[in-house]
């Protein structure tokens, strides 16, 4: 055997941990939950301060004691971190599910999920397009899932074959 050759052993462990990560992938796409627009409660206020956190925006509105974290996967994240840093004052509407909040690991700070927000004079990122934009997420996700699933049965296949040679 040569180096960099398969080896049945080398394939089937490869295979497994492909096909885990792909069903871990499908699993996590399809369970992400999206709450229907009447479950969501209005926060108004101004902005007290904005963060810029790998894609995502957090901030806070001086009228509430919540933290709220805007995802990456709403889209438009650009336009509304800097929508929120210059919002000099003006009101600020955000829809948030107030019975979900998370913490990030090693954080006692939680953040709620925000799936809608309006800058008087400076325009929406409405609920349906980040809707749209969640969905858009969770559909990728759930055809990489299946082709990690895929090739992680192929793998297994020839591992089989090579078991047999």
């Amino acid at each position: 055997m040569q180096r960099g050759e398969l080896t049945p052993r080398g394939t089937f462990a490869l295979s497994i941990a492909t096909s885990l990560v792909g069903i871990f992938i499908i699993w996590f796409s399809l369970r992400a939950h999206f709450p229907e627009r009447n479950t969501l409660v209005e926060s108004a206020g101004k902005v007290e301060w904005v963060q810029w956190f790998k894609g995502t925006v957090r901030f806070k509105l001086t009228t509430d004691s919540r933290n709220f974290q805007y995802a990456s996967k709403g889209g438009n994240s650009d336009w509304v971190y800097d929508s929120l840093r210059h919002s000099n004052g003006a009101s600020v509407f955000v829809l948030v599910d107030a019975s979900n909040s998370w913490k990030p690991m090693f954080s006692d700070t939680a953040y709620f999920d925000v799936y809608e927000v309006t800058i008087s004079g400076r325009g929406e990122q409405h609920y349906s397009d980040v809707r749209s934009s969640w969905e858009s997420d969770n559909s990728v996700g759930t055809g990489l899932g299946i082709a990690l699933l895929l090739l992680g049965l192929y793998l297994y296949g020839k591992s089989r074959a090579l078991h047999k040679t």
